[in-house]
């Protein structure tokens, strides 16, 4: 399963909270089950890997003490950052242009 397409992981929060922590990219993989490569290929929003699974992103997510939400940022127009911008699955700006 990955993220939904409307969101998409925030790599340099991911890397900020990683550092917070005194690890390298290859002993955050190590704690999560993955790569060192696969680890920066998140940090750095390559193609291929910025969009983690869900459960790699639920085991970043519980080791730093956060939420999912914390790690990914969603698309213009659909979070004002106090709680209004809900998961629905629909585009919230649907019909204006």
């Amino acid at each position: 399963m990955v993220i939904q397409p409307k969101h998409k992981v925030d790599g340099a929060e991911i890397r900020k909270r990683r550092q917070a922590m005194g690890l390298t990219a290859a002993e955050l993989g190590q704690k999560i089950g993955v790569s060192e490569k696969h680890i920066l290929g998140i940090e750095n929003e390559y193609e291929t890997q910025r969009n983690p699974s869900y459960f790699v992103l639920m085991d970043l997510a519980e080791l730093f003490g956060c939420t999912m939400d914390d790690l990914t940022t969603r698309r213009t127009g659909e979070h004002d950052g106090k709680g209004k911008g809900k998961k629905t699955g629909r585009s919230q700006n649907r019909g204006s242009s």
